[in-house]
């Protein structure tokens, strides 16, 4: 099972397959893993047979059949298998969130929101907050990013510190800023990143350039650039 999972992390497929065929015994493990070889491989029907005969399947099982339909576009698929997890009480919040992603990511934002509300209070996690954020941005409705940013630092400061924000979370909200020219608001996550301690990746350090150049800010922009921890890329 370890040699399987190391085959199936470097995406080396064909050999992942002949010693799990070669396997005197497997157990749900070494299934989960091969099944996760062949969902990232983009190798569908391979995975949904694999699925189909598993006779003993854990939420991983369930998470990988989900993520594996919604990258290939299948969400009807991905939306069977997981209404299906959800009848057999094993899903997890990975499940919700690669079927909201699924479903950010192909525009239909207004599925998204029905699951994200579905999820309640207590379920959503910073990446269900994250995928909705960057699936309203991508749909060009910087509006409903910025709500739903305002709505997340609320639950936060109510004490909620699962909710805790993240560097995607605050890049995406700049983006957002930007397409808005709202210039105090991006100001402020800004002035938030630099109190909280939050790694300032490529990612957010560009957005926040962005957003200063758009704004006219040229030396705000520049002092970004020149305090970047990391390395900048192209």
């Amino acid at each position: 099972t370890a040699l399987l999972t190391s085959y199936a992390k470097r995406g080396l497929v064909a050999p992942a397959q002949r010693l799990f065929d070669e396997m005197p015994r497997r157990d749900v493990v070494a299934t989960n893993a091969m099944l996760a070889a062949l969902g990232a491989a983009g190798r569908v029907t391979d995975a949904g047979a694999l699925f189909g005969r598993m006779s003993d399947r854990t939420p991983a099982s369930w998470n990988t059949m989900v993520t594996c339909y919604c990258r290939a576009g299948d969400l009807a698929a991905a939306r069977d298998v997981f209404e299906a997890s959800l009848r057999a009480a094993s899903s997890s919040v990975v499940s919700w969130n690669a079927m909201i992603d699924g479903y950010c990511r192909a525009g239909r934002m207004d599925a998204a929101r029905e699951l994200f509300d579905r999820m309640g209070s207590s379920l959503p996690d910073v990446v269900t907050w994250n995928t909705m954020m960057a699936g309203h941005l991508r749909r060009g409705d910087p509006a409903s990013a910025i709500s739903m940013f305002h709505l997340l630092m609320r639950r936060q400061r109510e004490g909620e510190q699962r909710l805790r924000p993240t560097n995607g979370t605050m890049a995406t909200a700049v983006t957002a800023c930007a397409r808005v020219g709202d210039l105090a608001l991006g100001r402020q996550i800004h002035h938030l990143v630099q109190q909280t301690g939050i790694w300032m990746d490529a990612v957010l350090s560009n957005a926040l350039m962005d957003m200063y150049f758009k704004s006219g800010s040229v030396g705000c922009a520049l002092d970004v650039f020149r305090a970047m921890p990391c390395s900048p890329n192209l």
